[in-house]
């Protein structure tokens, strides 16, 4: 599926919502395209199975750009045996198929670019908390520290990096998972906090 230049001007949606609702909505307009109150994204998601043999290889590529926000890339390769009687037509139509089929490792990448939104949003946190935009951030850097304590040093490094690139220290974070061979995707749902610890995780930013 793709979508190219899709334009939404959100300034003249938002004058027909609820009066009640206008300035909340503005708020959120403001932060997604700068104040404009014109949304622009392209977006592309893509994916195909590959068969190798008694196993396959789901494969995905996916974009989404939002003008003067955000770029979103994820990558997505893979291996995996399907449950007996399902065809790959199968998962592409039903993903919960997928829950069922049995990993054989794989990797994801995630690369998310600020264009802008985190910088913006910053600012907006720094104002409904009555605090300077360092004083905000600092805050949200100890919010990170806290959660990195709980859940990983995973956690933590994925954490710090959104808090750096609210503070404009990096423009881009990029997430890497790998994952273990022979094991099910139901399996990680039943302990969904287990889960840094089971992969293998990198976090850069640049």
């Amino acid at each position: 599926m793709q979508v190219e230049s899709l334009f939404l001007d959100l300034a003249r949606m938002i004058a027909l919502a609820p009066e009640e609702e206008r300035t909340q909505l503005r708020m959120i307009s403001n932060v997604l395209t700068d104040g404009s109150g014109e949304l622009r994204l392209d977006a592309a998601f893509l994916a195909n199975w590959q068969a190798q043999g008694e196993h396959g290889v789901l494969v995905s590529d996916s974009q989404l750009s939002v003008r003067d926000a955000l770029r979103l890339a994820f990558d997505v390769r893979l291996p995996l045996v399907l449950p007996d009687g399902v065809a790959p037509a199968d998962l592409f139509a039903d993903l919960e198929w997928l829950e069922a089929a049995t990993l054989l490792g794989g990797d994801l990448r995630l690369n998310l670019a600020d264009g802008g939104l985190f910088t913006r949003l910053a600012t907006l946190g720094a104002a409904f908390e009555g605090v300077t935009e360092a004083q905000y951030i600092e805050q949200a850097r100890t919010q990170a520290q806290g959660f990195g304590m709980m859940f990983g040093p995973e956690v933590r490094e994925l954490l710090l990096g959104l808090v750096s690139l609210l503070e404009g220290s990096a423009e881009e974070l990029e997430l890497r998972l790998t994952l273990p061979p022979e094991s099910q995707l139901a399996s990680w749902l039943d302990d969904p906090l287990g889960l840094p610890a089971r992969l293998q995780v990198s976090v850069e930013t640049r």
